[in-house]
C-alpha cells in the first residue's frame, strides 16, 4: 500500500554544548530507523532568535504532522505552537517544558534535588558547598538550582550553602574564578555544577591541591566529565538520557500513525542516569 509522506519538523537551536550536541547525535540515529514515508527535518536557528523560531514553526513549507521543539519559550514561540496546535499538529517539547505542549524530558528538580541529597550525604551533612549556575533564563538550570536549595535546606540543613553572584555562562573561565573567589573566602567541602565549564572548577581545585579532597556534583555524561569521574575528581554526574529523549519524542509525534513501526510509549518524564567511578562508561560517550 502506498503511504503519503508524513513530515516532521525538529527545531533546534545552534548550541555548544555537549547535552545539545548528544541530543541532536540521538535524533539523527533514531530517524534512520524510521519507515521511508516519515521525513524528519531538522531545523537549527539561532539561539536567541525568536522571529526565526516562531516562523519556521508557523509556516512550514509542506503539510506537517508533528512537531518537536527543544528548548525555546518566548512568547513568539508559545503564539506559534498555539496555532500549530490549531491547525491538528502534535507538538512535543524537549529540554524546556513549554505550555500546551506534551513535554518529553527529565525532571530538572528531581535532578537537583538528586544531587543536594548526595552532597548531604557525602559530606555528612556538614560543611561549605559551593552552587554554580548554568545560564540565567534557561528553565533547566532554573529547576535544578530549584530543587537543589530545597532539598539541602530540608534534609540538611546544618550545611552552608553559597550560592554564585553570576550564572557561569557555561564557561569554564567563569567557573574558574567563582570557585577561586569562594576559595579565597573560606573552604570548601562541596561544588555543585548545574551547566558546564567543568574544565575551570578542575583547575581551581588542582592549583589549591583540592581535586578530589572536596564532593563534586556535575551534569551530563561526555568526555571531559567521563575523564575527570576516572580520576575520581566528581564523585556523582547526573545525566538526562538524551538517546531516550528523542526516541520518546518520536514516539509521541507518531503515535496516531497506525503504520508506524514504533512502539507506542508514554511520553513524559524520562528518568535520569547516575554514573560514578564505578560505572564510568569506557567507551566514548559521544560521537
Amino acid at each position: 500500500m502506498w503511504h503519503g509522506l508524513r513530515h516532521i519538523d525538529v527545531i533546534m537551536p545552534i548550541n555548544s554544548t555537549p547535552m545539545f550536541q548528544r541530543l541532536d547525535y540521538a535524533l539523527r540515529r533514531s530517524i534512520q530507523m524510521l519507515d521511508r514515508h516519515i521525513v524528519v527535518h531538522r531545523l537549527t536557528l539561532k539561539r536567541d532568535d525568536d522571529v526565526s523560531y516562531a516562523k519556521a514553526i508557523s509556516s512550514p513549507p509542506y503539510r506537517r504532522s508533528g512537531l518537536i521543539v527543544v528548548g525555546d519559550s518566548n512568547e513568539r514561540t508559545l503564539d506559534a505552537i498555539n496555532e500549530a496546535l490549531g491547525r491538528g499538529e502534535r507538538v512535543v517539547s524537549m529540554v524546556t517544558e513549554l505550555p500546551n505542549s506534551l513535554y518529553v524530558g527529565v525532571d530538572n528538580c528531581v535532578a537537583g534535588r538528586t544531587a543536594a541529597h548526595m552532597i548531604g550525604k557525602l559530606t555528612r551533612g556538614k560543611g561549605r558547598v559551593l552552587l554554580l549556575r548554568g545560564p540565567y533564563g534557561a528553565p533547566d538550570h532554573e529547576q535544578r538550582v530549584i530543587g537543589f536549595v530545597r532539598e539541602l535546606k530540608q534534609a540538611h540543613p546544618f550545611l552552608e550553602l553559597e550560592i554564585a553572584p553570576q550564572d557561569t555562562k557555561d564557561d569554564a573561565d567563569v567557573c574558574f574564578r567563582l570557585v577561586e573567589a569562594s576559595l579565597n573566602r573560606g573552604p570548601l567541602d562541596a561544588i555543585y555544577n548545574t551547566g558546564c565549564g567543568n574544565l575551570g572548577i578542575r583547575e581551581a581545585l588542582r592549583r589549591r591541591n583540592l581535586l578530589g579532597k572536596l564532593v563534586w556534583v556535575a551534569h551530563e555524561m561526555h568526555q571531559t566529565n567521563a575523564e575527570l569521574l576516572r580520576h575520581d575528581h566528581i564523585n556523582l554526574v547526573i545525566d538526562q538520557n538524551p538517546d531516550a529523549q528523542v526516541l520518546y519524542a518520536l514516539q509521541s509525534v507518531l503515535s496516531d500513525d497506525a503504520s508506524s513501526d514504533l512502539p507506542k510509549g508514554n511520553a513524559g518524564h524520562t528518568d535520569i542516569s547516575l554514573f560514578t567511578m564505578a560505572n564510568v562508561p569506557e567507551a566514548p560517550y559521544t560521537n
